[in-house]
């Protein structure tokens, strides 16, 4: 699953996301970002959604069996934002 989750786990009321988060780990799915890049919910160094205002944050989400997952990389701010849209891409591949 893929996409733009909304979930930014920095921000306040985190409870139900950390429930969406934890439902998904029990059928075995992880976020591939956290995991190539051990990093925590709400700790993330890298953002995929910018508003105009500055405001950044980490929204978009691979989640996966991590073993189908061959390489995952974070597109550029630079080459997408105000180009093609507010949100960089997710760049995988998938062995299956």
């Amino acid at each position: 699953m893929c996409g733009d989750f909304n979930i930014d786990l920095a921000l306040k009321n985190k409870t139900d996301k950390d429930y969406f988060i934890k439902l998904l780990e029990d059928y075995g799915y992880e976020s591939i970002y956290h995991k190539e890049f051990d990093e925590d919910f709400g700790e993330e160094s890298t953002k995929t959604f910018f508003k105009k205002d500055g405001s950044k944050y980490h929204i978009d989400y691979l989640f996966s069996k991590p073993e189908i997952i061959s390489s995952f990389a974070v597109g550029d701010k630079e080459d997408y934002v105000d180009k093609w849209s507010d949100h960089v891409p997710l760049i995988f591949e998938v062995d299956i």
